[in-house]
Formats: C-alpha cells, sequence, structure tokens
C-alpha cells in the first residue's frame, strides 16, 4: 500500500513539475537560438569580407543551412513557449483547486514559483518538517483533481 501511494505520490509530483521542465526546454532552445545566431553571423562577416571572385561555395552554403537551422529553432521555441503556457496554465488550475490556503501556497510556491524548501519554510513560519506534512497532505488533495491529467 506504502508504494502505491509513493508511485502515486510520484506521478503527481510528475504532473506539478511540468512547467519546470518546459521552461527549461524554453531555455534550451533560446541559447540554441543565440548560438546559432552567433554562427550566422560569424558566417556572414567572413561571406563579406572575401573578394567577390573567390568565394568558397561551401560558406554561402553553410549560411544558408545557418538561416533555415534558425528559423526551424525559431519554431520550435514559438511551441515550447505555448506548451510552457499551457502546461503552467494547467497546473495552476489544479493548485487553485486545492480549499486550503497553506496547501495552495505550497504547492504554488514549489511547483509554479519553483521556490526551494528553505524559502518556503521561511516565508511561512513553519519548519521543514511541518511543510513536508502539509505539503503531501496537499499532494492527497490536489491528486483527484490531476489524476485525470496523469492518466
Amino acid at each position: 500500500m506504502k508504494r502505491q501511494n509513493d508511485a502515486a505520490n510520484d506521478a503527481i509530483i510528475n504532473y506539478l513539475y511540468q512547467p519546470y521542465y518546459a521552461s527549461l526546454m524554453v531555455e534550451s532552445c533560446k541559447q540554441h537560438i543565440q548560438r546559432l545566431k552567433d554562427e550566422q553571423q560569424q558566417a556572414a562577416r567572413i561571406l563579406n569580407s572575401e573578394s567577390g571572385c573567390g568565394r568558397p561555395k561551401w560558406r554561402k552554403g553553410k549560411l544558408e543551412d545557418l538561416t533555415a537551422q534558425l528559423l526551424d529553432y525559431i519554431d520550435i521555441y514559438a511551441q515550447n513557449i505555448v506548451r510552457y503556457l499551457v502546461v503552467t496554465s494547467d497546473v495552476q488550475k489544479a493548485i487553485d483547486g486545492i480549499k486550503n490556503p497553506l496547501y495552495r501556497y505550497i504547492l504554488q510556491a514549489r511547483y509554479i514559483n519553483l521556490k526551494s524548501w528553505t524559502e518556503i519554510t521561511k516565508t511561512t513560519n513553519y519548519c521543514r518538517s511541518s511543510i513536508m506534512r502539509y505539503h503531501k497532505l496537499a499532494l492527497a488533495e490536489i491528486s483527484g483533481s490531476v489524476t485525470k491529467e496523469i492518466e
């Protein structure tokens, strides 16, 4: 029975962490786009600095490839932003359905605002063990509304 509860809690926690995972994907795309832009600018500078008649074709092709990759990643970036907004909204709605304001605060602080347990204990003035106990109770309360989403 305990293992079943732990597995159920793990599934709920994974669901609640979806905004965090989506934000990592957004940040990763953002960094990759910046790298591609830098490479594209470098390729353009090289292409523009050489004399007109002796330009190697591979550099022009590389610039075109980088531009195509950049456009692809901008599309992926936009899709990841939309995914982030959707999962954050879904998780926020599930958290908003909790009646107990302390439970709601703990889940929102942890999974939406990405606060550490230490930060949560400081803002609530509860000890860590109490926060962990309330967190477990909050997971039990949210499990009914989230179960459909997990399956």
